[in-house]
């Protein structure tokens, strides 16, 4: 147990969400690879089960980089991490990741290789983090090659980068995978100028054809875009390139393909007298140019799109960042009909000056999400945007690392419950780590604790008092949290959690009751206490606080050194999954090592007491896979071994029942 300054749980509690709040930060999550090492996410995705993957580069030991793809399921706990070090032990990043419709993850990046430089490298996992299969590619030229995007299908996976060509610069290249990792085909594209060809975007359409867009300079017309379009088999289909009448610079940043083979596109050109200035343009399933929309924002300066997207309605959503001379650069979303037709336009301005969008997605309502960093006085921080498909914004969120001092933001995705995920680099100790956050939307849990008998007055030689702890989940679906419980002491510091931190699944439209006693020992100090319950994600932000005051009539000599001398005692919510400190209910501990384990782990526990001890792991269906104990166990710690030979790899929980007090802990089998 620890306590905490009064300073430190005011701050905790100062991040506490308004009942009314549209969005509220469900969890957040740092990955550090190595003390000394950086670590830089790139990309995120959420895998139809709800777990949010994670990929970047980090620091390995014995070389430059590796790649790293990390697992979260939705209440964000570390599923599994699987690292990727390149033949060459040298630069090895991963740039984008994705999952199938079986839970299958895929990412790819570029890999450092003996004699070849960087080449692609293409990496399939199974949903419990096995390695299936990793694919390179080294271009003809034996030079540099550097994946930079992939989309999945049920028939595999399309990558795409860029790739030295035979004198020929950088070409595009496109290469299909079969979900076994075989090559189904390689096509390479050199524009008509033989320069550097580099690709911005990649898409696939309902049949499985594949469509690339990326910069491309032209014979005499400078710098100029291309987009190409490849059948199932990768036969090419159709190139358009886009050159704005004066011959400038053109460049795209990303392309949308709606199920008709429609492929829209984005970027910026500077063929338009007005500096850089946002164009989309639309093709139809031949590869006709159908609309051009231009955009220049009010400063007529530096208008940068960052990505394009189609809503669920056809309609073409635009987004990235626009400069005017009072609030510098802002992020900006632009919506256009199906023909072509502006709909609306919304810029928003961040708390900093300089604001820079990097990624963007959609969710199934049509709202977009637009996800980078804005500058603050102390650095740079996470910045947020919603646009709703009418254009307003409904909320902005910004977040900063413990650190405060650079957060990058660099992907963002949605999931199916409306929840977005953004991950980038975050500032730690001296060095980069990755940084994740989950925000969900809508109203967030809440707590209420009602004392049974107020008011409360403690013996000078101890004794405990009863109370109801209410938790209610306003929203229809699930949500995650954790809940804990904190104690104020007479001198005004904070001491615990008393219970807690428990991992909790509430169930939509939950309300949710338990009778608990709190203990109060004899060393406590006599004087006024204030008891108060948190919900949230522990132990930075709580949601929803509640909490009431209790007495203590004698002087104690105030020792509060042993968390058994506070126990929290009563009925258990449902769903517990443990607690990450020592202090759970009745001094019953559980813990795993290692977790995850592949084929078998030590299951500690200790007793305070002599009791019958029950222990047994189940499936997530609920059936029971093995019992480890079932009989009478002296106090003290035991520790017996599970081995899951014979189980299929995946997500187990073992339930540990000792006297009134049961645990339940969940086990990441890796096969």
């Amino acid at each position: 147990m620890k306590s905490l300054p009064l300073p430190a749980l005011c701050a905790l509690l100062c991040c506490a969400v308004p009942a009314a709040a549209q969005v509220w930060q469900s969890w957040e999550a740092a990955y550090n690879g190595s003390p000394s090492g950086s670590d830089l996410a790139y990309s995120v995705a959420v895998d139809p089960q709800g777990n949010v993957l994670v990929t970047g580069e980090s620091d390995g030991p014995g070389s430059l980089s590796d790649i790293v793809t990390l697992k979260y399921d939705p209440a964000g706990f570390l599923l599994w991490e699987a690292r990727y070090d390149g033949p060459a032990q040298g630069e090895d990043r991963g740039l984008a990741v994705a999952a199938d419709s079986g839970g299958n993850v895929y990412v790819t990046g570029t890999s450092a290789a003996p004699g070849t430089g960087l080449d692609f490298v293409t990496l399939k996992y199974s949903p419990a983090g096995t390695l299936l299969w990793h694919a390179r590619y080294d271009g003809p030229a034996g030079g540099t090659d550097r994946a930079a995007g992939l989309a999945v299908d049920d028939s595999g996976v399309v990558v795409c980068g860029e790739s030295q060509g035979l004198g020929t610069g950088y070409d595009f290249a496109v290469i299909r995978y079969a979900e076994g990792g075989t090559v189904r085909w390689v096509q390479r594209y050199d524009g008509p100028a033989h320069g550097d060809d580099y690709p911005a975007g990649l898409a696939l359409d309902g049949s499985g054809r594949a469509y690339v867009t990326g910069a491309s300079p032209g014979a005499g017309t400078g710098g100029d875009w291309a987009t190409l379009a490849f059948d199932e088999q990768g036969l090419p289909r159709w190139t358009a390139r886009f050159n704005s009448a004066a011959d400038f610079y053109e460049e795209p940043a990303g392309l949308a393909v709606d199920s008709a083979g429609w492929a829209v596109v984005t970027g910026y050109s500077e063929g338009f007298g007005t500096r850089q200035d946002f164009v989309t343009i639309r093709y139809d399933a031949d590869g006709q140019q159908q609309w051009l929309a231009h955009y220049d924002g009010p400063g007529s300066a530096d208008d940068i799109p960052t990505g394009v997207a189609y809503d669920p309605y056809g309609n073409v959503i635009v987004t990235g960042r626009t400069w005017d001379e009072t609030n510098l650069y802002d992020f900006t979303a632009v919506k256009y009909t199906p023909q072509g037709q502006q709909v609306w336009l919304t810029r928003q301005d961040g708390p900093g000056g300089y604001d820079s969008p990097n990624a963007m997605a959609l969710d199934a309502a049509g709202s977009a999400y637009l996800a980078g960093f804005t500058n603050v006085a102390s650095g740079a921080n996470y910045f947020v945007v919603k646009f709703d498909a009418s254009g307003g914004v409904p909320w902005t969120a910004m977040w900063s690392s413990p650190g405060g001092a650079v957060d990058l933001a660099q992907g963002v995705a949605v999931d199916a419950l409306s929840r977005v995920f953004v991950t980038g680099s975050r500032w730690g100790v001296g060095n980069w780590d990755y940084g994740t956050v989950c925000y969900s939307q809508g109203d967030p849990p809440s707590v209420t604790l009602t004392p049974v008998n107020p008011p409360i007055q403690i013996a000078a030689g101890g004794g405990g008092f009863d109370f109801q702890a209410a938790l209610s989940n306003p929203a229809a679906t699930p949500q995650w949290c954790d809940a804990w419980i904190m104690v104020r002491l007479p001198d005004q510091a904070w001491f615990g959690p008393v219970l807690g931190p428990l991992a909790l699944e509430l169930p939509g439209g939950a309300a949710l009751s338990r009778l608990r006693t709190q203990t109060v020992p004899a060393s406590a100090a006599a004087g006024e206490y204030y008891y108060c319950g948190c919900v949230g994600d522990y132990p930075g932000v709580a949601w929803d606080s509640s909490g009431f005051s209790f007495s203590k009539l004698g002087a104690g000599d105030g020792g509060l050194e042993t968390g058994e001398n506070w126990p929290c005692t009563g009925d258990p919510f449902p769903g517990e999954r443990g607690s990450q400190t020592a202090l759970l209910p009745s001094g019953l501990t559980l813990s795993a090592s290692p977790n995850p384990f592949n084929p078998t782990t030590a299951l500690s526990y200790e007793l305070r007491a002599a009791s019958h001890v029950s222990l047994r792991v189940y499936d997530t269906a609920g059936r029971e896979v093995a019992e480890l104990v079932d009989g009478w166990r002296e106090a003290g710690s035991h520790e017996v071994t599970f081995d899951a030979y014979g189980l299929a790899g995946g997500i187990y929980f073992t339930r540990l029942e000792a006297g009134e007090t049961t645990l339940v802990m969940k086990l990441i089998l890796l096969k």
